[in-house]
């Protein structure tokens, strides 16, 4: 049970976002779109961390714009 607890723990640290299809205000249309796990405090929606585009996005680019957003995060 405890190895579990860590396990998820541990999950949640690596992944800062998630991979949802949004609707881009700016243009109208539907777009992949890596967004925050928890909501925002001031507004309850999840932020857009980074806008794919139309196709889905393969794993590789998903990896990588999660490292940016892990850098970003911790940079200090």
């Amino acid at each position: 049970m405890d190895i579990q607890k860590i396990i998820i723990s541990t999950l949640q640290m690596i992944v800062t976002g998630i991979l949802v299809q949004k609707v881009d205000k700016k243009t109208g249309k539907k777009k992949w779109a890596l967004v925050t796990r928890k909501p925002d405090k001031r507004t309850g929606k999840r932020r857009v961390l980074y806008w794919f585009g139309s196709k889905k996005p393969s794993e590789e680019s998903v990896s990588k714009q999660e490292k940016r957003v892990q850098y970003f995060k911790h940079k200090g």
